[in-house]
């Protein structure tokens, strides 16, 4: 929290409108994938990823009461379970900052390599059980990767994220560029225009 900025400037985030452009293998060429992040305190939260050509292929919406689903698959809204619970961490601003208040555990396991530099390996346990690990840069305190095992088709597949290339907006650091991998699939995100405190409308969580 002392790395991005301190407590309270990431108290004065009210709202945050993320736009990233994102690449996979697999991909016709010429064909552009486009997300869009919407926050909006206290816990409003919208994902949504279109593709050219194809338009809007997936969205995720939190009002606060209900996760609310759309993809190619159909729609989906749910009000208790592992999506509604998921989509719900994913609504709270800097949630690091209320570990403690929402009942997480963190334990400090080792100090590891990732991608050249030392960092502090923390276990962190969810209120309902799920462990991951957070890997924080020993020399900036920043937050670069973090890592669970999810259960999949075939088993367990290990899922992660690593970040990187961190701007400050409005005093605060965020990363810009954010790598995704499920298994073998790897999905880059790149931010392409990030704002905080634009006045995001409920409206939009609709």
């Amino acid at each position: 929290i002392k790395a991005i900025g301190g407590a309270e400037k990431i108290k004065k985030v009210e709202d945050l409108s993320m736009d990233m452009s994102v690449s996979m293998a697999g991909l016709p060429p010429g064909t552009t994938i486009t997300g869009k992040t919407l926050k909006k305190r206290p816990n409003y939260f919208l994902q949504e990823m279109t593709i050219s050509g194809m338009g809007t292929v997936s969205k995720q919406v939190f009002d606060g009461k209900t996760a609310k689903v759309n993809s190619m698959q159909g729609n989906q809204s749910f009000t208790e379970g592992a999506e509604f619970e998921s989509m719900k961490q994913q609504a709270i601003f800097f949630i690091e900052n209320k570990y403690a208040e929402l009942g997480y555990e963190t334990e400090l396991m080792a100090i590891e390599m990732v991608d050249g530099q030392k960092a502090y390996a923390v276990e962190v346990t969810s209120p309902s059980g799920e462990k991951s690990t957070e890997y924080y840069a020993v020399e900036s305190g920043l937050k670069i990767k973090e890592t669970s095992t999810q259960p999949g088709p075939q088993g367990d597949i290990s899922v992660g994220a690593s970040y990187s290339n961190y701007e400050a907006v409005n005093g605060v650091l965020f990363p810009q560029k954010i790598v995704i991998l499920q298994g073998p699939q790897k999905i880059e995100m790149t931010v392409t225009d990030m704002k905080v405190n634009v006045g995001v409308s409920k409206a939009d969580f609709q």
